[in-house]
């Protein structure tokens, strides 16, 4: 199998875009006196988008309050190129191959009671020359 460097280089631009938003987990905070602070809570639920190979990721969701939670995939025209739901799951997964998309900003949509988080990330393809010299 030839691999393509195109194929290589969206991957790995892609790969670093979403591990700026892999493995963070929302739940509600206390300061050190267990008092919550007056922010904003963070979300009862947890997102994970970890690689699953080239160009695909795996989101997973986990939801201990089993609320409805619904996932989108959306274009930055906020076109929705995906939709699911979870109903009554405390967890969610499903990889997705985004090998298809062209390149451009989206949007993960991941939404469950009156909390939305979004994970954006770009695709890019970067083409690098080479010079061959032959003798």
């Amino acid at each position: 199998m030839k691999t393509n460097p195109k194929n290589i280089m969206k991957t790995v631009v892609l790969a670093i875009g979403i591990a700026a938003i892999t493995n963070i987990s929302f739940a509600k905070g206390k300061v050190g006196n267990g008092e919550t602070p007056n922010e904003k809570p963070a979300t009862a639920f947890a997102v994970k988008i970890n690689e699953a190979g080239t160009l695909r990721f795996k989101v997973e969701v986990t939801n201990p309050s089993r609320q409805k939670t619904t996932i989108t995939l959306q274009d930055d025209n906020d076109n929705v190129l995906f939709s699911d739901y979870s109903v009554s799951d405390s967890k969610y997964s499903k990889v997705f191959d985004l090998s298809n998309l062209e390149d451009g900003n989206y949007t993960f949509v991941i939404a469950s009671g009156k909390e939305k988080i979004n994970k954006e990330f770009s695709i890019q393809t970067k083409t690098n020359r080479v010079v061959l010299a032959s003798n």
